[in-house]
């Protein structure tokens, strides 16, 4: 985990973000339906915002500008009608500490990208928040990226480490203009999912209340932006490509075309003695789930052998199976399960 950079709004910033934007509905603008109540449930979150979704028992705000002073349900020391969205009409409101029951009532987004992200990539991330004037300001404000989707009944998803978190208390109450989270990040696995809130117990995060206040934070989240800077993080991802590390199905035995990707990567291995790996593997779903599982195991440590005949260490290499739980194209067709049979390279240090 790193610490995040906040930029204030007044403040100019080189984006160095020139590709597409990975994040579908980025500012929350597509819903179901016009929406004038505070959301109760994730059940009623889900079915009104489309791409996002809440990964637990927790309830975000569907927060558009146009009926912001229709609300009903009122909440007390809960005024929002002075609020506007950072651009468009929508954004969302997030509880991210307390409430009567603690952390119960933590809430977070999720969004599936619209591509999986590049092992050894480079990406720029920011979002946009402002805590409400009478909200908790807390800190542990933090994203998370994930392989898979996570759905947990109840509470927090405490279990997960943030990828990025902010460590400072968040308080804009000097201007309350918006603030920019930001910051580039090395990518070290395929994911998929992007998460945003608070990943800390209540008892883990620093809180500063506000005199009359309300005895939790609330804070209001617009404009998420994922894209590939476009340069790589540490020189492997320029010198192989892992989709070409292959295997027949229904077999470990590594395909010829593999042989000249691993020959770059016992190069690169040998140029940086410091370096150490994990060997992920992977299948199509052809099979039963246990034996995929067996077999993408046997396909990873297939490489690691390859690479202990070549001379790399063997306390530098680790091998995993990840059987067909993490497909990069649909196996609906012989050329996506093709590119499903593959194994991929994770710098650990």
């Amino acid at each position: 985990m790193k610490n995040i950079l906040l930029f204030c709004f007044l403040f100019l910033v080189k984006q160095a973000a020139f590709g597409q934007n990975l994040v579908p509905n980025p500012s929350f603008e597509y819903s179901v339906t016009p929406i004038n109540n505070w959301i109760l449930s994730d059940i009623s979150f889900n079915k009104l915002m489309i791409n996002w979704f809440s990964p637990n028992s927790g309830s975000p705000d569907i927060l558009q500008k146009p009926e912001l002073g229709r609300m009903r349900n009122e909440r007390p020391n809960v005024d929002i009608d002075s609020y506007s969205p950072r651009t468009g009409k929508v954004m969302i409101g997030l509880k991210l500490v307390g409430c009567n029951d603690g952390d119960h009532c933590k809430e977070y987004l999720q969004v599936a990208l619209k591509e999986r992200l590049e092992i050894g990539e480079k990406y720029y991330f920011e979002v946009w928040t402002k805590p409400i004037r009478t909200s908790m300001k807390v800190n542990n404000i933090g994203m998370l990226f994930s392989v898979d989707k996570i759905e947990r009944f109840g509470k927090g998803i405490f279990d997960y480490q943030p990828t990025l978190n902010i460590d400072s208390v968040l308080d804009n109450s000097v201007n309350n203009e918006w603030v920019k989270i930001s910051d580039t990040i090395c990518i070290d696995s395929s994911y998929q999912y992007l998460a945003i809130g608070n990943f800390y117990l209540d008892r883990q995060t620093q809180t500063r209340g506000e005199p009359g206040g309300i005895n939790y934070a609330y804070y209001l989240f617009d404009d998420v932006q994922l894209v590939k800077v476009g340069e790589d993080c540490n020189g492997i991802s320029s010198i192989m490509n892992t989709k070409n590390i292959q295997f027949e199905t229904n077999s470990s035995n590594l395909k010829p075309d593999a042989f000249g990707e691993l020959n770059k990567l016992v190069a690169f291995l040998e140029d940086h003695p410091d370096k150490k790996i994990r060997i992920e593997g992977h299948t199509d779903n052809v099979g039963t789930s246990a034996d995929n599982q067996k077999l993408s195991s046997d396909r990873a440590n297939a490489v690691l052998e390859y690479l202990v005949e070549k001379a790399i260490r063997r306390d530098r290499l680790t091998a995993i199976g990840k059987g067909d739980s993490v497909p990069l194209e649909t196996n609906a067709t012989e050329e996506g399960r093709r590119i499903n049979r593959r194994v991929e390279i994770v710098i650990t240090n």
